[in-house]
């Protein structure tokens, strides 16, 4: 029985310590303004996007960028790419202000990225 209470309160000391750890949301956006509530940011005319380039995934990413086109007004480059040769050029090209506005990386490449800085939450 005591193992159980020790459990709960450390369950319970862990989760105050983690809630007191957490950022402030309130805080300015990384972009360097502050958006106020309601108000949108600033669309870009184009994105950059670098997809697998396994047919199926470049068929399913397609019929999504479509629909995002026709419903945003922003313009979608496609640039087909192995999954893992997107890990080695971002390294590269984002940090050089070159590459994509959105890649995909395998998921157990992705603490690496963040590690690097080459990937935001």
């Amino acid at each position: 029985m005591s193992k159980k209470y020790g459990f709960l309160f450390m369950s319970a000391v862990l989760m105050t310590t983690l809630a007191a750890c957490a950022p402030d949301r309130d805080e300015e956006t990384e972009a360097g303004g502050e958006v106020s509530e309601g108000e949108e940011p600033d669309k870009p005319d184009s994105l950059h996007v670098w997809v697998n380039e396994e047919d199926d995934q470049i068929a399913a990413v397609q019929t999504i960028v479509e629909r995002y086109e026709e419903e945003t007004g922003i313009e979608v480059q496609l640039t087909s790419m192995d999954m893992f040769d997107q890990v080695e050029n971002i390294a590269l090209d984002g940090p050089a202000g070159s590459g994509p506005d959105i890649y995909f990386a395998p998921h157990d490449h992705t603490g690496n990225l963040a590690v690097q800085n080459l990937a935001e939450h």
